[in-house]
């Protein structure tokens, strides 16, 4: 968090998830509709060219769409909650979050993103591009803007950073001199109080995420 913030952008390749095996962090088709890789996978697919059947395959990557891999950085899209049902949603989703990616948060606002970008740009040249994730059960939609409908909890609006090769485990790294402190807020409480009774209908610290609509 420490070295975000003071200007340290890390992305991870699709290569990095796809061989990844923890929970909520691996996708073995992240940014393509399919792969297989010979130290991951049992079984290997039967693929033919012109009638001839490929023997010895190692490793496939398969893109239904022109774009192919780019480095990754991910982050959490928290939308306010408007009703009783949002705050314990959000609690629930958000502990589940906790449970596979850490306790610890940062915060950024949506009017801080294109600055976000610009800084990134500024240091290191490359193209920066930044959308919200799509979901769906269809695998020939999946690409490093639509994932699988199993990942849809985790509502994530990532940065795409340059273009790398199907195969790339390297991380990209971004340095911006400036940092982030001033656009990005580390593990700020985020609360909801009803003005009636002072109960807390949603709160978010580096300690806990609960909500007093969960505890009746």
């Amino acid at each position: 968090m420490e070295s975000f913030l003071d200007g340290m952008f890390w992305c991870n390749s699709p290569e990095f998830y796809r061989l990844s095996y923890e929970a909520g962090v691996g996708d073995f088709n992240e940014s393509c509709s399919y792969s297989y890789r010979e130290e991951r996978d049992k079984e290997a697919p039967k693929v033919t060219i012109d009638g001839v059947a490929l023997d010895g395959l190692v490793g496939l990557t398969q893109h239904s769409s022109k774009e192919k891999d780019r480095w990754l950085h991910s982050w959490f899209i928290l939308n306010t909650p408007n009703s009783d049902e949002d705050c314990i949603n959000a609690v629930k989703t958000i502990n589940r979050m906790r449970e596979e990616f850490g306790r610890y948060y940062a915060v950024l606002q949506v009017n801080n993103i294109q600055p976000l970008i610009n800084r990134l740009v500024e240091a290191s040249s490359v193209k920066v591009d930044a959308i919200p994730v799509d979901y769906s059960d269809d695998m020939l939609k999946w690409s490093f803007a639509c994932k699988s409908s199993k990942y849809a909890y985790q509502e994530e609006f990532r940065f795409l950073v340059d273009y790398c090769s199907s195969n790339e485990l390297e991380p990209k790294k971004i340095e911006v001199k400036e940092g982030f402190r001033d656009i990005v807020h580390s593990c700020i409480p985020l609360t909801i109080v009803d003005k009636a009774t002072g109960e807390y209908l949603f709160k978010l610290t580096a300690d806990v995420c609960s909500s007093s609509l969960m505890d009746n």
